[in-house]
């Protein structure tokens, strides 16, 4: 999907991930639409730094303080950056349109930084469309964004984690590469 979307999603699950209730989350995420939106339209800094308070503020829930602002204000000119702006603008399914190797996609199923509900079914339709035929996509139960064991998904869990890379991505990937050959 476009980084836009990808985005939002991300937005909203990394906070439900935290612990934010469906309600508190849904906010979360059109706060994101709305900053996005405005990014995408070439919104001046000013706008985009009162979006991106407004953001940070919902994820808090609260007032953010003079340090976190002026940490805020780094992001803001990376979120002003017309670089975001190619990020939020991109959809890949054209490229993927034109892969014509094997392909496998996986994703957890914990991932809160890219949904697999929301990419996996739009990654597969994108190389069907271009005709692509060897490809595998598969959504991997309890795993997070670095296909490592996890409880939530959020993004502290990340360094506390003991395993690295989650068994049963490792031997998907041996599968894969077993039937369709490290050479084709």
């Amino acid at each position: 999907v476009s980084g836009r979307e990808l985005m939002i999603e991300q937005n909203r699950l990394l906070a439900l991930a935290d612990g934010a209730t469906d309600e508190a989350a849904a906010a979360i995420a059109e706060r994101a639409r709305e900053l996005f939106d405005a990014i995408l339209a070439g919104a001046a800094v000013d706008e985009v730094r009162t979006r991106t308070r407004a953001l940070a503020e919902a994820q808090s829930g609260r007032e953010l303080e003079e340090e976190e602002l002026r940490q805020l204000d780094a992001q803001v000119e990376e979120a002003a950056s017309s670089r975001f702006r190619d990020l939020l603008a991109h959809d890949p399914r054209p490229d993927l349109e034109r892969l014509r190797m094997p392909v496998l996609a996986l994703c957890g199923d914990k991932d809160a930084q890219v949904s697999s509900r929301q990419n996996l079914p739009a990654i597969e339709a994108a190389l069907q469309k271009g005709g692509n035929t060897r490809v595998q996509v598969r959504e991997l139960r309890g795993l997070n964004h670095l296909l490592q064991p996890c409880v939530t998904g959020s993004v502290q869990e990340y360094a506390v984690i003991d395993t690295t890379f989650a068994e049963a991505a490792l031997e998907a990937i041996r599968t894969f590469v077993s039937e369709h050959g490290a050479s084709d």
